[in-house]
């Protein structure tokens, strides 16, 4: 991951929810229908889940989490992004209610608890990185980049700093700072240069 010099000018992770990979039990709901679930990524503010049918982007659903060695938790929210390519949903929580929001967190520090080297890893991560920071696209990556993601990512192809993408991009990259924290969690950029490091046989 790459490292900040102190004395850098620095963009930061505006996104407020560290996510974790995990495989949850979940169901989905809406007023008529239930969906079997799966979740890929968790925070305390949304999820990445599997599931078998597509929905519409924006539609209010209820999600209940089943942890295994806990009791279920049910969460109302929207579906904020699909890829039915995939059979992916991105689930934001509705956390206007209070006891809402706690419960996510509680989940979020449960699930950590269970497995402290996650834990490690959600403190690990970068939560600032200097502009001068260098950064790759991974090649080969399994994980399927969003269109958004996918236009992000043809900038760095070669290698180029943050800097170089602000001026690329002027106003717009204040909008889209939130991609490179996103593409780093997900293992789409990478601060190392593909090839420095080759796997032995």
């Amino acid at each position: 991951m790459a490292r900040t010099d102190p004395k850098a000018e620095l963009i930061r992770d505006r996104r407020t929810a560290p996510r974790i990979a995990c495989t949850l039990p979940a169901v989905l709901r809406d007023a008529a229908y239930a969906w079997k679930a799966e979740v890929l990524n968790f925070s305390s503010s949304g999820c990445l889940l599997r599931v078998g049918n597509q929905h519409p982007v924006g539609k209010q659903m209820e999600l209940e989490l089943r942890p295994e060695g806990r009791m279920p938790t049910k969460l109302r929210g929207r579906v904020v992004h699909m890829q039915a390519e995939r059979g992916t949903a991105g689930f934001g929580f509705d956390l206007t209610k209070t006891e809402d929001y706690e419960a996510t967190v509680d989940l979020f520090e449960w699930y950590l608890a269970q497995q402290p080297g996650l834990a490690v890893e959600v403190q690990k991560r970068p939560v600032a990185l200097a502009k001068s920071a260098i950064l790759y696209p991974v090649p080969d990556s399994e994980v399927q980049p969003r269109p958004e993601e996918a236009r992000f990512l043809t900038m760095f192809v070669g290698g180029r700093t943050l800097a170089d993408a602000e001026r690329l991009l002027g106003p717009q990259f204040q909008g889209l700072m939130y991609l490179v924290f996103s593409l780093l969690d997900r293992k789409l950029l990478t601060s190392v240069q593909p090839g420095m490091y080759k796997r032995r046989d």
